[in-house]
């Protein structure tokens, strides 16, 4: 068993906070209602394809999304947000006075989380003070944004 202790740390905005990595593991599971990789997959945006133009090159297309799609993704990660704010005790950012925490420092936390479980599964000694097993888990990105149609208008608006 290994003797250095794997604490995760993050900056929440104001000051370094440390944390138990199998606390944080079962309070996530618990925020996201047991299905932490459904809702990460939710927030993922169309896949790039690659299409084989004329002259034999080939080229990456982002396949279009309608505008029920990306609500849908922003209604995931408004969802996700809200459990990574559960898990990690973030509190939400107040317009009044300027505390808290904004939702894309939410989504590099997480981000940062996700990336540092990577890194303890690959030098793990698998002690017990190793983060939890966890299959391969889709990562945390920004927030989604949508390109203007090129009409200038949505489809069916």
């Amino acid at each position: 068993m290994s003797a250095e202790r794997k604490i995760f740390q993050f900056h929440d905005g104001t000051r370094l906070v440390f944390v138990d990595p199998f606390a944080l593991h079962r309070a996530w599971y618990e925020a996201t209602g047991g299905k932490p990789h459904e809702l990460l997959l939710a927030v993922q945006p169309p896949e790039t394809q690659k299409v084989v133009m004329p002259d034999g090159s080939a080229k990456d297309v982002e396949p279009e999304e309608s505008d029920e799609q990306y609500l849908a993704r922003l209604r995931a990660y408004a969802e996700l947000i809200v459990a990574a704010r559960q898990a990690f005790e973030l509190p939400c950012f107040d317009k009044a006075t300027g505390a808290g925490v904004l939702d894309n420092d939410v989504i590099r936390i997480l981000h940062e989380w996700q990336n540092w479980q990577d890194g303890v599964k690959k030098n793990s000694d698998n002690s017990v003070t190793s983060a939890p097993p966890t299959t391969s888990t889709p990562k945390a990105g920004p927030a989604p944004t949508k390109k203007p149609s090129p009409s200038g208008s949505s489809p069916g608006g």
